[in-house]
C-alpha cells in the first residue's frame, strides 16, 4: 500500500470526524425501519437453527416464501451469539457509512491517486441523504460497501478476491449486486485487458450464487411489481452531481481504468425506473468517485504552472473546498406539492446541530415487547397494526406476527387478526373499532397500554400457531462459509 501523505490525512480526518459525530448521536441508531426487518429475519434464522426458505415469523401462521438473500443475516446472526439483538441492530445501522467511506477511499487511492481519493471521500460525505440511506437500507448499504472493493480486486487482477467479494454482494441483496455486474460487463466491453478476468469473476460468482438464484426465479411470481416514488421525487445534492458529471465526461476522454466508475454510474440509472427515491441517494457512490476525479484534475490544472508554490496552493485549495463543502450543501428538492430550492445542511453540520430523528427503539416499544412476551408463549401469534414495530417485537421476543414488512412479497391468503392470541391496536384503529364494530371488543381481554397502543388477549381459544420450517443450510455451515471467505480474502491480499 502507498505511504500516507497529507491528502490521506485530510480524507482520514473527514472519516474520523463523521464517525465520532455519529457516535455522539448514537441515539439515532438503528435508523428508521429497514433494520427491524433484518433483525426479525436474523431472529427467525436463530430460532430455526439456520437458513430457511419460508418466513414463519411474518404473515403467520401461513408465512410466505423467503427470497431475501441471507449474507447480512448470517453476519448479524453471528453477532447475535455474543450481543443483544438491539446492539446488533445499532452496530449494523451505524457502521455502514464509515465502511463505505473506507472502502471507496481504498479503491480510489490504490487505482487512481491520493488526491482523487480525498476528493471522493469529501464528496461522498457531503449529502446527508446518502448518510441516512447507508444507515437505513442495510442490505443495499452492505452492497455499496463491497462494490469499491470488488472494483479494486478487479483492477488489481485478484481473481480470488473479486469472486469472494462479488459472491458476498450477490448473497446480500436481491437486485443491487446486478447493477455492479452490469457496470463490470460494460467495462469489460471497453477494456480488453480486463475482459477475461471480469468474465471469470462474474461466471464463477453467479455459479456460486446459482442455488439462491434458482430459488428466486422459481418463486419470482411471488414478487409484486411496484414503483416507489416519481423520477424527481427526492433530494438532488448539486455539488457532487455538478462535479460528478464533469468527471463522467473526463473518464470517457481518459479511457482505460477510468471507464469503470463511469460504467458503474451509468448502470445505476436503471434504478430510476423502479425505485427513483433510492437512486438519488445511492448514486452518491458513483457520482462521488467521478466528482473526485474531476476535482483532482481541476486542482492539477490550477497548480500546473505554479512551480514554486504549486504544492502549497493545491493543498490550500483542497482545505478550502473541504471546509466549504462541509458547511454549504445546495440541494434541489422536488416534492409532490411542487419544486423548491433549499439549502440543506451537509452530513457533518447536520450531526453537529443534531437535526436528526431518534431511533424508533423507545421505552414505549420496549414496553410493547414486554407485554407480548408476558402474554404469549413462543409458538403463539400476535397482531399489531404497525408491522414495522411488529418486526422489532419479533426480533426481541421471537413471537411471530400476522402482518409483516417487505410487502413486495406477500401470501395470497392472509390470516385475519382474529387468529392472533394477542392483539395490539394503535389509538386511531381502536377508536374506529369502538365506533363501527364495538361487539368485537367484547371478546377481548385488556392486558396493557402504552401512549399509542392498547393490547388485548383473545378470550376464546386460538388454534393458530407458528410452525418452523425445515432448515436448508445449518447455522454452523453458514459461519464456516463466512469465515472461509474472509480467510480467502486475507490469503489473496497477503499473497501479493
Amino acid at each position: 500500500m502507498k505511504r500516507l501523505n497529507r491528502y490521506d490525512g485530510l480524507a482520514m480526518g473527514i472519516i474520523l470526524v463523521s464517525t465520532l459525530l455519529s457516535l455522539w448521536r448514537l441515539n439515532i441508531f438503528p435508523v428508521f425501519v429497514d433494520i427491524f426487518y433484518h433483525m426479525s429475519v436474523t431472529k427467525g434464522f436463530s430460532i430455526a437453527g439456520g437458513i430457511v426458505l419460508h418466513d414463519f415469523w411474518e404473515f403467520a401462521p401461513l408465512g410466505r416464501v423467503h427470497l431475501y438473500p441471507p449474507f447480512l443475516h448470517v453476519i448479524m446472526g453471528f453477532m447475535y451469539r455474543f450481543l443483544p439483538m438491539i446492539t446488533v441492530g445499532k452496530i449494523i445501522s451505524f457502521i455502514m457509512f464509515p465502511l463505505v467511506q473506507l472502502s471507496v477511499f481504498l479503491y480510489v487511492r490504490e487505482v487512481f491517486d491520493r488526491k482523487t481519493s480525498f476528493y471522493t471521500v469529501l464528496l461522498i460525505t457531503v449529502p446527508f441523504n446518502f448518510y441516512r440511506s447507508q444507515a437505513l437500507t442495510n442490505a443495499t448499504s452492505l452492497v455499496l460497501v463491497l462494490t469499491p472493493l470488488v472494483f479494486l480486486a478487479v483492477e488489481k487482477r485478484k481473481l480470488l478476491s473479486s469472486v469472494i467479494l462479488m459472491s458476498m454482494a450477490l448473497y446480500t441483496h436481491i437486485s443491487m449486486p446486478h447493477i455492479v455486474s452490469a457496470g463490470l460487463i460494460l467495462y469489460a466491453v471497453l477494456n480488453r485487458e480486463k475482459r477475461k478476468l471480469i468474465l471469470k469473476t462474474l461466471g464463477i460468482s453467479y455459479l456460486l450464487f446459482l442455488p439462491w438464484l434458482i430459488h428466486v426465479l422459481v418463486n419470482s411470481k411471488e414478487i409484486s411489481a411496484a414503483t416507489f416514488g416519481t423520477i424527481l421525487q427526492s433530494e438532488m445534492h448539486l455539488i457532487p452531481i455538478f462535479f460528478g458529471f464533469i468527471g463522467l465526461v473526463y473518464c470517457f476522454l481518459k479511457k482505460k481504468h477510468y471507464y469503470l466508475p463511469a460504467m458503474y454510474f451509468l448502470s445505476m440509472i436503471i434504478i430510476l425506473y423502479k425505485y427513483p427515491m433510492r437512486f438519488w441517494a445511492h448514486m452518491a457512490l458513483g457520482i462521488s468517485i467521478l466528482g473526485g476525479i474531476s476535482l483532482s484534475e481541476i486542482e492539477n490544472a490550477i497548480i500546473r504552472n505554479q512551480k514554486r508554490y504549486g504544492m502549497t496552493l493545491g493543498f490550500s485549495v483542497a482545505v478550502i473546498l473541504m471546509i466549504c463543502f462541509n458547511i454549504f450543501d445546495p440541494v434541489f428538492t422536488t416534492t409532490p406539492i411542487g419544486n423548491e430550492f433549499d439549502n440543506k445542511d451537509p452530513t457533518i453540520m447536520t450531526l453537529l446541530k443534531g437535526n436528526v430523528q431518534p431511533s424508533l427503539i423507545t421505552p414505549e416499544t420496549m414496553e410493547l415487547c414486554r407485554i407480548v412476551e408476558e402474554n404469549t408463549n413462543p409458538e403463539q401469534i400476535f397482531f399489531i397494526t404497525n408491522p414495522t414495530i411488529g418486526c422489532l417485537i419479533t426480533s426481541l421476543t421471537g413471537r411471530s406476527q400476522i402482518l409483516g414488512m417487505w410487502h413486495e412479497v406477500q401470501p395470497e391468503i392472509k390470516t385475519p387478526p382474529a387468529a392472533a392470541k394477542l392483539l395490539i391496536f394503535d389509538n386511531k384503529f381502536l377508536d374506529n373499532l369502538r365506533n363501527k364494530k364495538p361487539e368485537l371488543l367484547r371478546n377481548l381481554k385488556y392486558v396493557g397500554k402504552t401512549e399509542r397502543y392498547t393490547a388485548f388477549l383473545q378470550n376464546r381459544p386460538v388454534k393458530a400457531k407458528s410452525r418452523i420450517p425445515k432448515v436448508v443450510f445449518p447455522e454452523i455451515l453458514a459461519y464456516i462459509l463466512l469465515f472461509s471467505g474472509i480467510a480467502g480474502l486475507i490469503f489473496d491480499i497477503r499473497r501479493s
